[in-house]
């Protein structure tokens, strides 16, 4: 009796066969559908940031500020913070002022104010 390399399934089950590599039928297909599922993940990603980009830049300038952040204080509102601030967006961001001082990660373009 052997066993996939990935997953330990024995090649007794039904159904179950074996490469040469020593990976089961099952784990190959995961790995393919594993990369098409991450290749639409990334597509909308992109096609999410663009529509972002645009709107950003049809409203970049028309006011004090281009966008509200709500801070909760958790890591993921921070980082929508940081990459709204600095990265490519370059958008003046409101933040609340009962928030405490933002200090911006080390290498962008807020830290180097």
């Amino acid at each position: 009796m052997t066993r996939c390399k990935n997953c330990l399934i024995p090649d007794t089950v039904p159904g179950v066969t074996l490469a040469a590599d020593g990976v089961c039928n099952f784990c190959h297909q995961e790995a393919e559908q594993r990369e098409v599922v991450v290749a639409a993940e990334e597509t909308a990603r992109q096609e999410r940031e663009a529509d972002l980009e645009r709107t950003l830049a049809d409203c970049r300038g028309q006011a004090e500020y281009d966008c509200v952040v709500p801070l909760s204080g958790g890591k993921d509102s921070i980082y929508l913070l940081c990459t709204g601030s600095s990265r490519t967006t370059g958008s003046r961001c409101w933040r609340s002022r009962s928030m405490p001082t933002f200090h911006p990660w080390p290498g962008t373009a807020s830290a180097a104010r």
